[in-house]
């Protein structure tokens, strides 16, 4: 289905029922939607069959076997649009130097506060598509494609591990050496959105790390994740005792700053032309306070 506003519609489902309007069905599967904004949505256009027509709420729910589609209000609408900066671009891909606090794609109540939906406007395509993610905090390097028929072999290989990862950090100089490597298993937090670290059973996520200045209580460090696991980075540092700066969630405790995290490049064997590099134009550290976190730096 068509996107409208660089955003995706649901698709409803499984199954309708024989005595209840979509309106109805609606009301009775989500319980907390207004009655009044419901109808609204359906004077809109908001629902629609698997053709693109619009359909009333009247129309019977018994239509979703053969597909009904929602058009989801963005909550977080923009008043002026995010300008999404652009590295470079084939005919086949795009990539962004994505800023920190926007979300890759739009979730919960991130939606046009998301590069996916903000590019998708920035460029009017909306078969953009991200061959990779980036945490909501982190900025830098982003690769999306533009067309479908190719998104496949993109995503393989970053699936397969054939996408060279260049990432700078801010963290406490602790007493780490100036080149290490950590490895561990990582394993999802129940109820919480971070990650543990254990060194009982079989690693599945492997750093290296380099430090490349080091000034005061601060260094500058490089990371090249070997593995993709959620958090990785920011969990291995913080499992060294050296939590990023600006990373709450894993025991930073200084000044309140944004996370200094960049996805600071991407190398990869394109598979339809030659190889190449993509850098972020950004630099750490990345906050207002800029500073006086340089004079620790």
């Amino acid at each position: 289905m068509q996107a409208r506003g660089g955003l995706a519609p649901i698709k409803m489902g499984p199954t309708g029922c024989a005595d209840l309007t979509l309106l109805q069905w609606m009301q009775q599967r989500y319980e907390k939607l207004d009655a009044t904004e419901l109808k609204k949505l359906f004077a809109q256009g908001a629902f629609v069959n698997s053709a693109g027509d619009a359909l009333g709420a009247d129309t019977p729910s018994e239509l979703i076997r053969q597909g009904v589609y929602f058009y989801r209000p963005i909550a977080d609408e923009v008043d002026t649009p995010i300008e999404v900066p652009v590295l470079a671009q084939t005919e086949n891909w795009i990539a962004v130097d994505k800023p920190a606090g926007l979300a890759t794609m739009p979730r919960g109540a991130f939606v046009a506060r998301s590069v996916t939906v903000a590019l998708r406007r920035q460029e009017r395509n909306d078969e953009l598509v991200p061959a990779h993610r980036l945490d909501r905090p982190t900025a830098g390097v982003l690769l999306f494609t533009k067309r479908k028929q190719v998104r496949g072999a993109y995503q393989k290989l970053f699936e397969e591990r054939k996408v060279q990862k260049s990432y700078r950090l801010l963290a406490p100089t602790a007493s780490l050496p100036d080149s290490f490597s950590f490895e561990a298993r990582i394993y999802r937090v129940d109820g919480q959105h971070r990650v543990g670290v254990a060194h009982t059973g079989e690693a599945n996520s492997y750093t290296k790390f380099r430090r490349l200045s080091k000034r005061g209580n601060i260094s500058l460090y490089e990371a090249r994740p070997q593995t993709g696991k959620m958090h990785q980075i920011r969990a291995h540092m913080a499992a060294l005792g050296a939590p990023l700066v600006g990373d709450r969630l894993y025991g930073w405790e200084g000044e309140q700053v944004p996370l200094q995290l960049l996805a600071h490049s991407l190398s990869f064997g394109d598979p339809f032309a030659k190889a190449v590099t993509l850098r972020s134009k950004q630099h750490l550290p990345l906050t207002e306070k800029r500073t006086a976190l340089l004079r620790h730096l």
